[in-house]
């Protein structure tokens, strides 16, 4: 994954994307926040400023693993889980679970011989959707899946 750019610096603070993001809830929509996890924060005044916007928060926040990030994603996890309780303070955000086997997450799910279990993903990534549901609820969360392309 050598040509991932990272975000867009303070994109969910811009005055131009928040004036775009200010017609969402009067169209009648909802907004998919596919971010990384540096955005965390970021998405959460967003979501504070804008109560009547549903906001989807997808992929768990993209918690980095490569790049500069590569190797850190224990202490990455502990200020995720920091992010994420007060991400989930704001009622407007429910959370679809899922994405986090993809290359950015620096797992190494992809660079095997033979595909992940799904024990063990899960008990590399238990801790993750438990905190989710913990601070989101049940009723906060959506599992999210992939077609096949049939």
């Amino acid at each position: 994954m050598d040509r991932y750019a990272g975000p867009i610096e303070l994109l969910l603070l811009r005055k131009d994307f928040r004036q775009g993001f200010a017609e969402i809830a009067p169209a009648g929509l909802t907004f998919d926040a596919w971010l990384l996890h540096p955005q965390i924060r970021d998405l959460t005044e967003l979501a504070r400023a804008f109560l009547d916007t549903t906001i989807i928060f997808d992929h768990f926040g993209g918690p980095l693993g490569i790049g500069p990030h590569e190797g850190k994603q224990a202490a990455i996890f502990l200020q995720w889980q920091r992010d994420i309780f007060e991400l989930a303070r704001c009622k407007n955000v429910v959370a679809k679970l899922g994405g986090l086997v993809m290359m950015i997450n620096g797992w190494g799910w992809d660079t095997r011989d033979s595909p992940a279990t799904s024990d063990e993903i899960v008990a590399s990534h238990e801790g993750d959707y438990l905190h989710m549901i913990d601070c989101l609820g049940p009723a906060g969360c959506m599992f999210e899946s992939s077609c096949s392309g049939r």
